[in-house]
């Protein structure tokens, strides 16, 4: 398929009303300047009409953008695709700058019944600055190559109850072949996996069933790693110096440690009385199968929204969770046996899927609720209580369209300038003080 530029059909001033719409210079064959009227909700642009291709046709969509002082900076510009008269939009949202200007693109699908491509290049919502657009570039392309994987998500059995950190190494162990045996290329496993249920002693420390990382306790993992080529996810209490941590630990497919997660929000009150540390800072890594970006969460970061976010908004496609269980998964919090409501633990990592869009590999310490969740919002795979290890095929090039790429319009419409109240503008504004 050539690369040769499609040409615009037409261009001319776009804005929803006169009151708004801002001053307009330039032409599509030089720069485009837009410039706010002085409006609070100033909105408006440059619209281009491209012919549309066939249904099915593939194409690449990119133009460059400056601007200066703009209210909200790189949030009063916009750049809007849609195929006229088909149920198809979409965004610009990868960017890479380049010599004083930023490139905004997309790969885009015509989805049938078009007449035509229409793109809006946009000044929108700043009383004040200026946006420039330049070399608007559409050409043909090849559809992306499936993606697959084969993501496991698993739990061990506690029977009889472990009395060593080898113990649970040695249950794991087969936890992982089993895995390896199914052909799981992505395998997540329970928290704190390597102490967890081992029965206490009087006034235990658990520093003393924490390991390093990286730690001959990790060793074994790293071999069947490699023998596999299945990369491995676990939660481990680790030490450093004098710290304690829930750390989640990627292996990737060479037995390399690709990637470790310091557990953000610790369950109150076990976790902080017990002088472990929380970690600072969100962790996305790639491997190599499928080149999937893989992000970590830990048990009760679940409950707080926000974890998945920060993963998903560092450009995770799968979140990997090791959990024990979730207090919102009861309709009643008493510590009983049977108080555990299965719909509501699907409906939580459900939606932590379909609100990020990304797939939720969700392993549990008794196995009950140990799943695979999917960015459309439905539950690809979960043990009911009977199985050690459960998996499902997944393509991460076919994210579920409806009317729009869903993940392309839930990152446009954030707005994390106005966020502040749930970013420390709420915490004290205090000088420090003795």
């Amino acid at each position: 398929m050539g690369t040769t530029s499609i040409k615009p059909l037409r261009s001319s001033v776009w804005a929803p009303r006169p009151q708004i719409a801002p001053r307009i210079s330039g032409t599509v064959d030089s720069v485009m300047r837009v410039e706010s009227n002085g409006s609070k909700g100033c909105y408006g642009g440059f619209e281009l009409f491209y012919p549309p291709g066939e249904a099915g046709d593939h194409f690449h969509f990119s133009v460059k953008v400056r601007w200066k002082e703009l209210l909200h900076g790189f949030e009063s510009l916009s750049a809007e695709l849609d195929w006229v008269d088909a149920l198809g939009w979409a965004s610009l949202p990868d960017w890479e700058e380049t010599e004083g200007w930023v490139t905004l693109s997309n790969h885009l699908e015509n989805p049938g019944g078009a007449s035509e491509l229409s793109v809006k290049l946009l000044l929108r919502w700043s009383p004040t600055g200026v946006v420039e657009w330049k070399e608007p570039t559409l050409v043909p392309a090849k559809a992306p190559p499936p993606r697959p994987i084969r993501l496991g998500a698993g739990s061990v059995s506690l029977f009889p109850r472990p009395q060593s950190i080898q113990d649970n190494i040695e249950r794991l162990l087969r936890a992982c072949r089993r895995a390896g045996d199914q052909g799981i290329q992505l395998l997540c496993l329970p928290e704190v996996a390597l102490s967890y249920a081992i029965s206490p002693q009087p006034g235990d420390d658990p520093y003393k069933h924490s390991v390093q990382v990286p730690g001959p306790e990790l060793e074994p993992f790293r071999e069947v790693a490699r023998e596999y080529r299945m990369a491995t996810c676990f939660s481990v209490l680790e030490r450093e110096e004098e710290l304690l941590y829930n750390t989640a630990v990627l292996i990737d497919e060479d037995g390399e440690i690709a990637a470790k997660y310091r557990k953000v929000h610790l369950a109150p009150p076990g976790e902080s009385w017990a002088g472990t540390t929380p970690g600072h800072e969100w962790v996305v890594a790639p491997i190599k199968t499928a080149g999937a970006r893989v992000g970590m969460n830990i048990c009760m970061d679940s409950s707080q929204e926000e974890s998945a976010r920060c993963v998903a908004r560092l450009g995770a496609e799968i979140c990997l969770l090791p959990i024990m269980g979730d207090y919102r998964a009861t309709a009643h919090w008493r510590p009983v046996p049977h108080n555990f409501d299965i719909m509501r633990w699907m409906m939580i990592h459900q939606m932590r899927a379909m609100d990020n869009q990304m797939y939720m590999v969700v392993s549990r310490n008794n196995g009950v609720g140990t799943g695979i969740f999917a960015p459309d919002g439905t539950t690809l795979v979960m043990d009911g209580g009977g199985q050690p290890i459960v998996h499902a095929d997944v393509d991460l090039n076919n994210l579920q369209r409806v009317a729009m790429t869903f993940k392309e319009k839930q990152w446009y419409t954030r707005r994390e300038s106005v966020y502040g109240v749930l970013a420390g503008e709420r915490l004290p504004q205090i000088d420090e003080r003795w």
